[in-house]
């Protein structure tokens, strides 16, 4: 039901979504193909319009899914009329608002945010965008605007047009409409570029791939390291202190681990150092939890038994006072697998 939705809201949309979940059809993972979508929808073409157009607004939703509105999952999937009817509400009548009073639950009564790091979390993210994406377009018919092409990648959309004064107006009007689904746009993040081809890539991904080069060498046809593991972890953290909850940092969590990280057969003297910077880009990036653990459980199965527990306590008791705090301990229950199976969380949902 939730699939033929979202493609019913896609129907004659003014905005191209180019970020649902991918089934590869290949050897590459499902991961790999979004990205591989993001990098040949997104990127290339923004370079391939700069020949058909003079201007690219580029925006993107401030703290998205910390300012989802759960009402609104209902209402995307049912109609906000629908979902408004007490009866329904009250009985909690359709998946929409089984999912809406399931994440409430989750996160203590508060109906804002939804939390991060999970494939289905993304897809819930994704109705309620494409639910936007819907309200805008009828918006922009209203206008009767002509000469511009949106795309949207998650929450960041990309508005080209050889007016821009067009691009202004659409932005105008993307504002609005998630003004009322109580969202905003990042007026940080907000621009209008007339070097398309420029500002194609972003800036994150420029400053990483530099980075990167002067990190890593060919060694025999194998990626070998010009810094320590822990130097590599610490420019990672600066990557993020510099953009936090940017795509490259993940990219950048997972090269590290499947190049070095993972390869360790022995515990390394900075074990610490290397746990403690890990958990500070995972505390101040929510988007980075899954990367993050892999990481750590790797970590703590080269630390001697009897302090695991310990170092794994530390973590915990370390993320207790952060939002989501449910979410981040089902992911911290795969570090107590290694330890222990029988471990206790605080959460009443685990």
């Amino acid at each position: 039901m939730i699939c033929e939705r979202v493609k019913q809201l896609h129907t004659d949309s003014l905005v191209e979504c180019i970020s649902l979940p991918i089934e590869s059809r290949s050897e590459k993972s499902d991961k790999a193909e979004v990205i591989l979508n993001w990098w040949e929808n997104l990127e290339q073409a923004q370079i391939r319009h700069a020949i058909k157009y003079e201007y690219c607004g580029h925006t993107d939703v401030s703290n998205c899914y910390d300012s989802i509105y759960t009402h609104t999952i209902s209402w995307a999937i049912h109609t906000k009329e629908w979902a408004k009817l007490s009866e329904n509400r009250s009985q909690h009548k359709g998946i929409g608002n089984k999912i809406d009073a399931k994440i409430t639950h989750m996160r203590h009564g508060q109906t804002n945010g939804i939390p991060q790091g999970s494939v289905l979390m993304d897809f819930i993210a994704e109705v309620v965008l494409s639910y936007a994406d819907s309200k805008l377009t009828a918006s922009l018919k209203e206008l009767n605007l002509s000469d511009f092409y949106i795309m949207r990648y998650r929450d960041d959309y990309r508005i080209f047009s050889n007016s821009k004064d067009t691009v202004e107006r659409i932005i105008k009007a993307l504002s609005e409409t998630l003004a009322e689904i109580n969202m905003k746009l990042n007026t940080s993040k907000t621009f209008i570029s007339s070097d398309i081809i420029k500002d194609a890539i972003k800036p994150d991904k420029l400053y990483w791939d530099v980075k990167r080069s002067s990190l890593e060498y060919k060694e025999s046809g194998k990626i070998a390291f010009k810094l320590s593991i822990q130097k590599h972890l610490i420019q990672i953290k600066l990557l993020a202190d510099k953009y936090p909850h940017s795509g490259s940092i993940r990219r950048a969590l997972s090269d590290i681990y499947k190049y070095r990280i993972s390869e360790l057969d022995s515990t390394p003297n900075d074990i610490n150092q290397l746990i403690s910077i890990t958990i500070d880009i995972m505390m101040k990036n929510p988007n980075t939890i899954e990367h993050c653990v892999v990481i750590l459980s790797k970590l703590v199965t080269l630390i001697e038994k009897d302090r695991i527990s310990d170092i794994i306590d530390k973590i915990t008791c370390k993320f207790e006072s952060t939002p989501n705090t449910d979410f981040v301990e089902l992911w911290l229950q795969r570090l107590s697998i290694v330890d222990d199976r029988d471990k206790a969380y605080n959460s009443k949902n685990l």
